[in-house]
């Protein structure tokens, strides 16, 4: 099994910025997330989802495949609205509020 261990370093809705690294991490972000198949497993941890993040994390959980087959989220402090639409998106959502729950 091969792990993908990313991490989309903060840049707000990087489409507005004319920065070459911001666009091509979002456009592998928007890639990867294509790629992924109902036998995959994501996690994401600490996500911001802010008004400025909200284009680029939202393109980014729409291309992944709705049937995917566990989605984590490890966050201490997970804003509601985030909660809601993971659970809309996916069938299979586990949160947590901290990576200790993952090595149990």
């Amino acid at each position: 099994m091969n792990k993908i261990n990313a991490i989309i370093p903060p840049a707000g809705d990087s489409n507005r910025l004319d920065f070459k690294w911001a666009s091509e991490v979002r456009n592998n972000a928007i890639l990867e997330s294509k790629s992924l198949t109902d036998k995959d497993e994501v996690v994401f941890c600490g996500m911001s989802y802010w008004h400025v993040d909200r284009l680029e994390i939202d393109t980014i959980l729409t291309n992944i495949a709705p049937n995917i087959s566990n989605v984590r989220v490890i966050n201490p402090n997970p804003p509601r609205v985030l909660n809601a639409v993971m659970t809309t998106l996916f069938k299979n959502v586990i949160f947590y509020n901290d990576s200790k729950s993952l090595s149990e």
